[in-house]
């Protein structure tokens, strides 16, 4: 999915596209859609054991993640910042509750286990 993509699916989300699910994409508005997606692109990456430094450059570019934080996860931590970014207090709580909720849902990966066994001590 490309962030163009992301960006069109979240404004239907959020109720911002016409009654078609066309939207009026301007040159400001794919500028807070490209930082939007790639706040909370780092986010997941960093959740997921990255860095959390890879960017979009381009809104055409490709978002690599997972299926389940790309397609149920990352929309709505962006329809939150787009939200916010738009004055939508309402769309913006909502949008914000629904994202922590499913941000949780992706795996951490856990780079050693330390195994420990409790000893008795005489």
């Amino acid at each position: 999915m490309t962030g163009l993509n992301m960006l069109s699916k979240v404004m239907v989300m959020l109720g911002y596209s016409g009654a078609n699910g066309e939207i009026g994409v301007k040159d400001e508005l794919l500028t807070r859609g490209l930082m939007a997606i790639n706040q909370i692109y780092s986010d997941l990456l960093y959740i997921g054991g990255g860095d959390g430094s890879n960017q979009l450059l381009n809104i055409n570019d490709e978002i690599e993640l997972d299926s389940r934080a790309l397609y149920d996860v990352m929309p709505y931590g962006v329809a939150m910042f787009l939200a916010a970014s738009e004055g939508d207090g309402d769309n913006q709580q909502i949008f914000a509750e629904l994202y922590n909720r499913k941000r949780i849902s992706v795996k951490a990966k856990v780079s050693h286990i330390i195994e420990t066994m409790p000893r008795v001590c005489d």
